[in-house]
């Protein structure tokens, strides 16, 4: 069995509705907008949060730290 490593990673919620949010990317090539988290409920909910140049989410002011969820995430080392 080949070692795993582990990735830890926070998943914001929606500060809208408080649905898990998901990292939305460009399909397109040359797309002129940065990958950012967007609600899992889109299109019916349209709640978004921005990505920070760390990685993190940049969260607004008002915005609830418990909503945040640790997530890991494994798989097989190269």
């Amino acid at each position: 069995m080949k070692p795993q490593k582990i990735v830890t990673y926070l998943v914001p919620y929606c500060p809208k509705c408080g649905a898990q949010m998901v990292v939305r990317r460009p399909t397109k090539k040359g797309a002129e907008w940065d990958p950012f988290w967007g609600c899992a409920r889109f299109p019916d909910c349209k709640g978004t949060i921005q990505i920070g140049k760390d990685g993190r989410p940049e969260l607004p002011d008002d915005y609830n730290e418990d909503w945040l969820k640790v997530k890991e995430h494994r798989h097989a080392e190269p």
